[in-house]
């Protein structure tokens, strides 16, 4: 079964939702990084032009995916404090926002530290080629809340400066952002944005916070999803990177770029947009998976936002917004734990649009 994303959305604090934030990365705005504390209104916002005009029997029969690190995290820290039990799960957190938005099917949670988006549009598509739905609704999103914060500081991964910038020599570390994205997963049709070509997922098995330095996590999941998709490293034309501007991050991801890539005489575009938006940990794999949707769309690929003078220069970072049609490109995601996850989006038209 061929399988396609429809009606994506979604609503990054501080910059707005999908055409915005796409405007904001084509334009090389760079973002600070926005607070939040309403998980489930965020969470809201970016599923409802999902679910705009579908009739009430569509909503009671859709079931819904929920992609998290952490989900209620306001009300999990103050139940903590309080010493109550009665702090929100994943799992109660997405039946809570499956009955707000009222919908009736099978509900459950993903939650892969910072490749959780992306993995839950890989168990989505793994539902559907099984005969479980016909239709799904994957949202994935964290926010940016002071525990998390103060986590990511004490790991002295999180930028002093608050600057994001990815792949960049001067990089000092994360800047956090509060996002949600919701799409439809489905058969592949004529209301399909993008297909669904191929995915990989992967484990380093080498440290619970520190990713592979040789990259050969990463790269597994990137030749697993060419492999998925028959395709040679040759036929994707651009790489979202995971690119959160640490320091270790960033150095692996380049090399697992070269192995996949570069060894093979590949040369694709390589960006990244948490300079934009900043990491929003589970909600980011599929927040820039969207994004890359709009790029299939658009015909345009934005640039590395932060990005002033690249550790490597042989990798094939873009700088700075470029207009050409883009058939395949490929998101990727790495996190705590060793875990790893790529995915092949492919357009459904060569034509650039602009509505």
């Amino acid at each position: 079964m061929r399988v396609g994303i429809e009606r994506a959305s979604l609503h990054v604090e501080g910059v707005g939702d999908l055409a915005d934030v796409f405007a904001a990365w084509c334009a090389g705005s760079a973002g600070r990084g926005t607070a939040a504390t309403d998980f489930l209104g965020m969470m809201q916002t970016a599923i409802a032009p999902c679910l705009a005009g579908m009739a009430s029997a569509d909503r009671a029969a859709l079931g819904l995916l929920l992609a998290s690190t952490k989900g209620q995290i306001v009300e999990q820290v103050r139940s903590m404090r309080e010493g109550r039990p009665d702090a929100p799960t994943l799992a109660s957190t997405a039946r809570e926002l499956a009955a707000r938005c009222g919908m009736g099917g099978p509900v459950w949670v993903v939650s892969t530290a910072c490749s959780s988006g992306i993995a839950g549009l890989i168990d989505a598509v793994i539902a559907l080629r099984a005969g479980e739905f016909q239709r799904l609704l994957v949202t994935a999103g964290d926010l940016a809340e002071s525990f998390v914060r103060d986590g990511f500081a004490a790991l002295k991964a999180h930028s002093p400066t608050g600057v994001c910038r990815p792949f960049d020599r001067a990089r000092d570390g994360l800047m956090l952002g509060s996002a949600a994205a919701a799409c439809i997963v489905a058969p592949l049709g004529p209301a399909s944005l993008c297909e669904i070509l191929g995915f990989g997922v992967s484990n380093d098995a080498v440290h619970m916070t520190a990713p592979d330095r040789e990259g050969r996590g990463l790269a597994r999941a990137m030749e697993g999803a060419l492999a998925m998709a028959r395709l040679a490293p040759q036929d994707v034309e651009v790489v979202i990177a995971h690119g959160t501007a640490t320091r270790y991050n960033d150095a692996m991801e380049a090399v697992a770029i070269e192995k996949v890539f570069l060894a093979q005489g590949a040369r694709p575009l390589i960006t990244a947009v948490k300079g934009v938006i900043g990491h929003s940990l589970g909600g980011s794999g599929l927040v820039e998976a969207l994004l890359g949707s709009e790029i299939l769309r658009r015909g345009h690929v934005p640039g590395v936002v932060g990005l002033r003078e690249p550790e490597r220069s042989d990798v094939g970072l873009l700088c700075r917004t470029k207009a050409v049609r883009v058939r395949r490109l490929m998101k990727v995601a790495s996190g705590f734990g060793g875990v790893n996850a790529a995915i092949i989006l492919g357009a459904t038209s060569w034509e650039s649009r602009d509505d």
